[in-house]
């Protein structure tokens, strides 16, 4: 948070309009629940679920997704990340386009793809952290200290289910709508059926500043 902070405050016009896509829409949430006075609203895209009984069943969509030798695979690596001297970047990266396979609907070809500089250190560090601020019920409870309107999208093939982003926000903030995208998987941007859907949503978020 520290680390947007500097650059929210050196690169932008205040206040901002925060989008934050899967673990980044937790960030931009406590975010703006700390720095109410930077933020104008935030978009929440594509969110993990903000209470921990809605995330008990990710793994087990993603995994039935899968052909036999990848769940295999999946489950190999799984057991190799939960090792804290974890610092095999390709291993990361192997995890994750694995996962990516099963987190889309109709992908298209031709999206641009961007390539991460994954750190297993960092990316472990952060996740104990913000995985046990959900699990303790921190997360959730800091959406009270929230002001500004906030808009989650989510894809209905997600396997990150949208009721875990729409019920638990609904009961903790006052200014919250929620878009449910049809055939459309976790990169809204990047899916055949709900990219212009989604685009259309942001934009006219984004012209209500």
């Amino acid at each position: 948070m520290e680390e947007l902070k500097e650059t929210v405050e050196k690169y932008c016009s205040l206040p901002v309009i925060l989008l934050g896509h899967s673990w980044g829409a937790w960030l931009v949430f406590l975010f703006a629940a700390k720095y109410s006075d930077l933020v104008n609203r935030i978009i929440l895209i594509s969110s993990g679920p903000f209470e921990q009984h809605y995330a008990s069943g990710i793994m087990n969509a993603r995994l039935n997704r899968l052909g036999a030798e990848e769940k295999t695979r999946v489950e190999e690596l799984m057991s190799l990340l939960s090792n804290a001297e974890l610092k095999d970047r390709e291993m990361l990266s192997e995890f994750r386009k694995l996962m990516a396979m099963t987190d889309h609907f109709d992908l298209l070809e031709d999206a641009e793809r961007v390539e991460v500089n994954i750190d297993a250190e960092i990316y472990k560090s952060v996740w104990t952290e913000a995985s046990e601020m959900r699990r303790s019920g921190e997360l959730l409870k800091t959406g009270k200290k929230i002001r500004c309107p906030v808009l989650a999208v989510h894809g209905d093939f997600d396997p990150h289910p949208a009721e875990g982003v729409e019920i638990p926000l609904s009961r903790v903030l006052k200014n919250f709508k929620f878009r449910l995208l049809e055939r459309c998987g976790h990169m809204p941007w990047m899916e055949r059926h709900a990219r212009e859907e989604f685009y259309k949503i942001v934009e006219a978020e984004l012209e209500k500043r």
